[in-house]
């Protein structure tokens, strides 16, 4: 996607990105600052079109951006298409968790625009709603895929030393969610070892807590079954 600005804030942007590079961050903040004047009295469809193409430079090629850039056009935009059911506006929002922290009062506004009840800003929940408009938004299947695989990562990573970090419920709760979402997704097979750890993690674990009182802990439980802790 291209960023479709008039000539003049095009100058102006590729100024700021040149300034920025090069460590310059007063020149560059005052070039961002006279950007997002230009651009915020510009017509929406224009505005839209840059918030989008940013979004896109966010994810493809992991370009910083300026809280005041998200602030003051990529938020605003993207909540007025999320309340219009835009597809992708919802996905697009899921990458900015770290300007959504709680303390936030972006975040409070959130709440109110899109009726959001949670006390934190939960990236799977944007996801998971673009795939309920449009299933075949890959995008938003991988991202989902990789915040659910994060979390049974982090439920798993002090196997077999020390024990599962969250209840057993709902470990199996968010493994089932995964593989839902994993039939949606081309790349399943990049996937199978990854579920194949947790599956094993999830029955031995819940086997051994089932006869805890057998052995001396996990790791000796895996050593009596003649058990290999799958990583």
């Amino acid at each position: 996607m291209e960023s479709k600005l008039p000539n003049d804030v095009l100058t102006l942007w590729d100024s700021y990105l040149t300034h920025k590079s090069k460590g310059l961050k007063k020149e560059a903040a005052d070039l961002l600052n006279k950007v997002i004047c230009n651009i915020e009295a510009l017509d929406f469809t224009v505005i839209k079109n840059f918030a989008y193409y940013l979004t896109d430079l966010h994810r493809e090629e992991h370009l910083k951006i300026d809280f005041r850039l998200f602030e003051k056009l990529i938020y605003p935009v993207l909540v007025s298409e999320i309340n219009l059911n835009a597809l992708t506006s919802n996905r697009r929002l899921a990458q900015f968790d770290q300007f959504l922290l709680p303390s936030n009062p972006l975040f409070k506004n959130l709440k109110e625009q899109l009726n959001y009840e949670s006390e934190y800003f939960e990236p799977a929940d944007f996801y998971e709603k673009e795939i309920t408009l449009n299933q075949n938004d890959l995008i938003a299947v991988d991202g989902l895929l990789t915040r659910i695989a994060a979390n049974l990562n982090y439920a798993t990573h002090e196997l077999p030393e020390y024990g599962l970090l969250w209840h057993i419920e709902y470990f199996d709760e968010e493994l089932k969610q995964f593989e839902q979402f994993l039939l949606l997704s081309p790349e399943k097979d990049l996937w199978s070892e990854r579920v194949e750890h947790w599956k094993f993690a999830l029955k031995t674990w819940t086997d051994y807590t089932s006869n805890q009182e057998t052995y001396k802990n996990y790791k000796d439980y895996l050593d009596k079954n003649q058990l290999t802790f799958l990583m």
